[in-house]
């Protein structure tokens, strides 16, 4: 089993990118305890590679702040001891509702956070927002190293990052029961365009951090016990991931 070791070094520390998913499936395999990784891991074959990242849970403080929680796992892998809502304080743009003339308006999710992360009212966010946040910590503590954008990257990319020690966030459907994006029956217009917005009521952001033969590895900060999941994305479905422009 292939474990990359965490002292390596790249000035890209951390990798984020917006992946469509609509043409993939998601399936929950199993959840493992803490006590049982190691040997669920030994199962898999030899070109298995897992990076030895904490999980942690957006939840009771950031009900709608995956994303944030998701960068905050992630630099904490790099050794950097900032904590999520630290983060989403200090380092997240966000744009509150206000209501003129009748009309909600609200922030774009491609520049910022729409609502608070603290919120059960909070929206989400797209890449943006959190490679911005990333990089104002890590300038904020004089570090050289950078997050960089990937929207795009095929499989292969995102793999070979993951060989190298690097995690990547991605945003996909929020469980293994979907299919695709589904639209809320919430909507607002922007507050500098007044261009018309719905959101998606099951988007989530995960983190990748290891891959099979024929799965992926993700991390969902939205388990409770703070324990990693396994998913399976089937393989056959891994042949075109794209910019989610939708």
């Amino acid at each position: 089993m292939a474990r990359p070791v965490r002292a390596f070094r790249w000035n890209a520390l951390l990798l984020i990118a917006l992946l469509i998913s609509s043409n993939l499936l998601l399936v929950y395999s199993r959840q493992v305890s803490a006590e049982t990784l190691p040997s669920a891991l030994a199962e898999w074959p030899k070109e298995t590679v897992y990076l030895d990242i904490l999980p942690l849970s957006q939840n009771p403080e950031l009900p709608n702040g995956c994303e944030i929680t998701s960068l905050a796992t992630v630099l904490n892998y790099w050794g950097y001891p900032v904590d999520k809502v630290t983060l989403s304080d200090e380092f997240l743009d966000k744009q509150e509702f206000v209501i003129r003339g009748g009309v909600k308006y609200g922030g774009n999710p491609e520049e910022v956070y729409v609502g608070n992360p603290k919120s059960k009212e909070g929206f989400y966010c797209y890449q943006v927002p959190i490679v911005r946040a990333a990089n104002r910590y890590l300038e904020s503590v004089g570090a050289d190293e950078r997050a960089y954008d990937i929207t795009g990257a095929g499989l292969e990319e995102i793999k070979s990052h993951l060989d190298q020690g690097r995690p990547v966030i991605v945003w996909s459907v929020r469980d293994g029961k979907d299919r695709e994006l589904k639209y809320s029956d919430k909507s607002w217009l922007f507050s500098e365009t007044g261009e018309f917005y719905r959101p998606y009521s099951n988007l989530h952001c995960f983190l990748v951090q290891g891959y099979g033969p024929d799965k992926i590895f993700l991390t969902d900060t939205l388990e409770e016990d703070i324990i990693p999941d396994l998913m399976i994305i089937f393989s056959r479905r891994l042949k075109r991931w794209a910019p989610a422009r939708w």
